[in-house]
């Protein structure tokens, strides 16, 4: 919030608004790096297993589901087609 709420650059500047632009901004960079880690970690151990995923799914109502998806989408998009 106090980067996305500064004042425009100007050339004559309060004397104190900038020094919380400078606070602000090693803050948003290292959330961010902090933030990057934490998700390369969790992906990195994560272990898909599909055949788990599909144990409980019946394989004929996923046919049916995904038959039933064009029409929809063509329909759809062709609303936006112009």
């Amino acid at each position: 919030a106090m980067l996305t709420a500064a004042p425009p650059v100007e050339l004559d500047r309060g004397v104190g608004g900038w020094h919380v632009e400078w606070l602000a901004l090693p803050m948003a960079f290292h959330t961010t790096a902090a933030a990057i880690e934490a998700m390369a970690g969790s992906l990195a151990s994560l272990e898909v297993r599909s055949d788990v995923m599909t144990a409980g799914v019946d394989q004929d109502t996923v046919a049916d589901l995904i038959a039933g998806v064009d029409p929809q989408i063509e329909h759809v998009l062709g609303r936006f087609d112009q």
